[in-house]
């Protein structure tokens, strides 16, 4: 009864105020509004809150034909996969490793839930070093004006060609969205590897 009464109701209100507040910041400033989404994109993730963007992506790619608000928020992916790198680098635990290594490679697929939870938030830092990374990264794909095109693109690198515009082909947004992803995933490495991680 509590998860009915209170809980959904609360939760469905603040993804719905973060969700038009997205849409809100969007028209402002695409550059700003990357920023400041993909940097808390994982956290909304972590509290289910997220599920909010996935109608808008579907109705602006039903009305529109393709989403920028994916495309500034795919990079979170490479962000947290940087993070776990840095981690397995670094690192002389063999469990933690090991766990690091396997996370690294789902990262890649798209999978994101053993960098998130089984490496990076219990580590602490290297998830914040992830977000940060993502902020460069989400940035960069608004402000080169990235775009996810004609369906819905799952994370990781098989999604990538989700991003190019099937009239225009490979466009400066999809060059953006490129550089945008190489950033998160660049910086969050070299962030967690040098002051994000240290071993007890």
């Amino acid at each position: 009864p509590i998860s009915l009464m209170v809980v959904g109701p609360v939760t469905q209100t603040m993804s719905n105020l973060l969700a038009d507040g997205a849409l809100a910041l969007y028209g402002l400033s695409p550059l700003v509004a990357g920023l400041l989404l993909a940097s808390i994109w994982q956290v909304t993730v972590i509290f289910g809150l997220h599920w909010a963007f996935i109608p808008i992506f579907i109705n602006n790619i039903s009305v529109y034909g393709f989403d920028p608000i994916n495309a500034m928020l795919y990079c979170t992916v490479f962000a947290q996969t940087g993070a776990a790198l840095a981690v397995m680098l670094k690192t002389k635990d063999a469990k933690l490793k090991g766990l690091a290594t396997t996370a690294t490679i789902s990262g890649f697929l798209g999978i994101t839930e053993p960098a998130i939870y089984g490496v990076n938030l219990p580590t602490k830092k290297p998830f914040i070093m992830a977000c940060i990374g993502s902020g460069v990264g989400g940035a960069i794909a608004g402000a080169f004006g990235a775009n996810m095109f004609g369906g819905f693109a799952s994370g990781g690198i098989f999604g990538i060609p989700m991003f190019i515009d099937p009239s225009a082909g490979v466009t400066a947004g999809f060059i953006g969205f490129l550089i945008s992803l190489g950033a998160a995933f660049l910086i969050s490495t070299l962030l967690t590897y040098f002051i994000g991680f240290k071993e007890d």
